[in-house]
């Protein structure tokens, strides 16, 4: 998270890699399965944890790399927001063949997540009301991800995204990072366009 400018081998900006295109390559590797395995009963899920951090920035479809303009958060709500529209565009082209996706911000967990923020960046974060009310332990911060992956009420759903284990609503006036879903979260021309962008970007086919 918020980390320094870094490439991969491959060239591709590395909070791009980490936060969404392996995940991209990953389900595109299992797409065929999760559909052949999808029953009436359960359908399959793909579930990506994305944050609250994409209220950082929509998807940067013309310059995705950030090239010459990397910021390290930037680059983070880039990604992040990546997640949100691949699990939406999964929903559109195939919840009616029983494939759905959520994605979901599973709240503030102390983790090695947090190692490239400042001393004084983390020392402001514990101080505020707001930050604080999104804490949570591991198991609180897994609960959301559980839900969305098993829970009877995501049963043949998609195209959402979640927070405490229910939908987000959008970010409330005067917000914080904490909380709440951008509106540029929701983007079906932009999503049509990453998953175009990301196939190219991969070498992988339809």
């Amino acid at each position: 998270m918020a980390c320094p400018a870094a490439k991969t081998a491959d060239g591709f900006e590395s909070q791009l890699v980490i936060n969404y295109l392996g995940h991209f390559l990953l389900y595109k590797l299992l797409e065929q399965t999760l559909l052949s395995s999808s029953t009436p009963e359960f359908a399959s899920r793909v579930v990506n944890v994305a944050s609250a951090g994409h209220h950082m920035s929509s998807v940067v479809l013309d310059n995705i790399n950030l090239d010459a303009e990397y910021e390290a958060w930037k680059a983070y709500g880039n990604a992040k927001t990546a997640c949100i529209w691949m699990t939406n565009e999964i929903e559109r082209r195939y919840g009616s063949k029983g494939l759905h996706g959520l994605s979901l911000m599973p709240g503030g967990v102390a983790t090695g997540l947090q190692r490239h923020l400042d001393l004084e960046t983390l020392k402001q974060w514990g101080s505020s009301e707001p930050a604080q009310k999104y804490v949570k332990s591991p198991a609180q911060g897994a609960a959301t991800t559980m839900t969305a992956a098993i829970g009877k009420e995501w049963e043949g759903k998609g195209g959402v995204y979640l927070e405490d284990c229910q939908e987000a609503g959008p970010i409330p006036e005067g917000g914080t990072l904490a909380v709440g879903v951008a509106p540029h979260a929701f983007d079906p021309e932009g999503e049509k366009k990453l998953w175009a962008l990301s196939l190219m970007m991969l070498n992988v086919s339809e």
